[in-house]
């Protein structure tokens, strides 16, 4: 089964085995329905009780976790869900999902590929290699025009990707 890692526990949260999960999405709905996510690099499968938000986090409160120090073993590990479980809005799409994706400009002229997406906060930033070297450039709309996700194709303004773009 297909699984999307939504986010890593960062800590406890209080004293009765909470966890504070940083999320790796905006896409918050999927967990007022969530029941069961898989922790860790071995996807060992939990069953949820609660789950609510707090700023950019998601407290999460697990069946058989209930102090503290059990909740600290799990700082650091990732925590997913099945793709199906996941509701992605329309024109929305998952970072994973673009990541291999070819750069156009607006003329079909092939810029590059998109090799990471780094989540830093206004914006998120694509990492792109072109013309043996790497690139940087905010995703913003006057630079990304059209994500195709399912075809990996991603169209972009070839005026403002030259303007905006930094050589790493």
């Amino acid at each position: 089964m297909d699984k999307i890692i939504f986010g890593k526990i960062v800590k406890p949260h209080g004293l009765k085995g909470e966890v504070k999960v940083l999320l790796s999405t905006n896409q918050t709905q999927f967990l007022s329905t969530l029941k069961n996510v898989y922790i860790g690099e071995n996807d060992i499968a939990v069953k949820v009780e609660k789950s609510y938000i707090v700023g950019k986090f998601a407290v999460i409160k697990f069946f058989g976790i209930s102090s503290f120090e059990q909740a600290d073993k799990l700082r650091g590990l990732m925590v997913s869900t099945n793709r199906n479980e996941f509701v992605i809005p329309k024109d929305n799409f998952l970072v994973e999902d673009l990541i291999g994706s070819t750069l156009y400009d607006e003329n079909n002229n092939e810029i590059g590929k998109l090799k990471e997406i780094l989540q830093y906060g206004a914006a998120d930033i694509f990492v792109v290699w072109a013309d043996g070297r790497e690139y940087i450039f905010p995703y913003i709309k006057e630079v990304v025009l059209k994500v195709f996700p399912e075809q990996k194709i991603i169209i972009v303004s070839k005026q403002k990707f030259d303007e905006v773009k930094i050589c790493e």
